[in-house]
């Protein structure tokens, strides 16, 4: 299957995201509107970040979660991050509470 990347962007002094609201907030504004899905849609994380949140994690599947289930959803969208450590809070994260 295809694959459609997201980027995103965050201004350059964030380097942590957290929370639920902020997570909604970020897929509402730079992803939701960009979901093919026809295909395997990536979102990549920029390099700066270096921290990741469950709660962030959470809320940035909940509006898919909700709309296609937790399981679908996760087969939806993928998380990528550029930072090594950064890319093993998502899975660790994810595997340890879900969205």
């Amino acid at each position: 299957m295809n694959e459609n990347k997201i980027c995103l962007k965050f201004d350059k002094l964030i380097t942590d995201l957290a929370g639920n609201r902020y997570g909604v907030s970020v897929y509402e504004s730079q992803v939701e509107h960009n979901v093919d899905f026809n295909k395997i849609n990536i979102v990549i994380f920029p390099y700066e970040i270096e921290d990741i949140a469950s709660s962030f994690i959470q809320g940035f599947y909940k509006k898919l979660g909700e709309e296609h289930g937790k399981m679908a959803a996760l087969e939806i969208m993928e998380l990528l991050a550029l930072n090594n450590e950064t890319q093993n809070k998502i899975k660790e994260c994810i595997d340890t509470y879900g969205i």
